[in-house]
């Protein structure tokens, strides 16, 4: 049987005098429907993420209360890794207070930059960046974040956001000076 439209109609049932019976399956007559070339939506927008948190020139000196004093000098590297341009946004800089229990801004300032599509940028990493504690059982830990203020519409608002706690590799240990008990006995001449 053939439609208006031109397509082959296929019945599965045969009537055969007053009882219908299953006709056996018959493979299609038509064509599949041709797919329509859809082209994909590609985000347009940018996207902050920051990079990494890094440490360098760890010192330590002695403290007013005789323990240690520690230094570090801290920087991070974000990007946009979306496709346009940021515009400006802010960057918190931040450290864990923990006798306060909160996030307190990193050298009391925060940065506006405008990357381009694929632009990377690093931030601190220079003597005046420098951040100094009195070392106890805890590290120092810093957070950066990107456009907290949400100034940019970015694909991903879920990636603007980096913490990370600084330890050394190997903490320096102050060598206690012998008592003259524990100097070997001098060698006769």
């Amino acid at each position: 049987m053939t439609s208006r439209n031109g397509l082959v109609l296929t019945c599965p049932f045969i009537l055969l005098g007053a009882s219908l019976m299953a006709a056996p399956p018959q493979p299609p007559t038509s064509k599949p429907l041709a797919t329509a070339n859809v082209p994909t939506i590609k985000e347009t927008r940018p996207d902050l993420v920051v990079v990494s948190i890094n440490f360098t020139n760890f010192t330590t000196s002695p403290n007013s209360t005789g323990g240690l004093r520690g230094a570090v000098t801290p920087a991070f590297t974000y990007k946009n890794q979306g496709r346009s341009r940021t515009g400006t946004f802010q960057i918190a800089w931040e450290y864990w207070d923990k006798a306060a229990n909160t996030w307190r801004p990193y050298l009391g300032q925060s940065f506006t930059n405008d990357l381009a599509a694929g632009q990377s940028w690093t931030e601190g990493g220079q003597p005046a960046d420098q951040f100094l504690w009195d070392i106890g059982p805890d590290w120092p830990k810093f957070r950066v974040r990107l456009d907290g203020g949400r100034a940019v519409n970015e694909s991903d608002e879920t990636n603007n956001s980096l913490v990370r706690e600084f330890r050394p590799a190997m903490m320096p240990l102050r060598t206690p000076t012998p008592s003259r008990s524990l100097q070997p006995p001098p060698i006769p001449l």
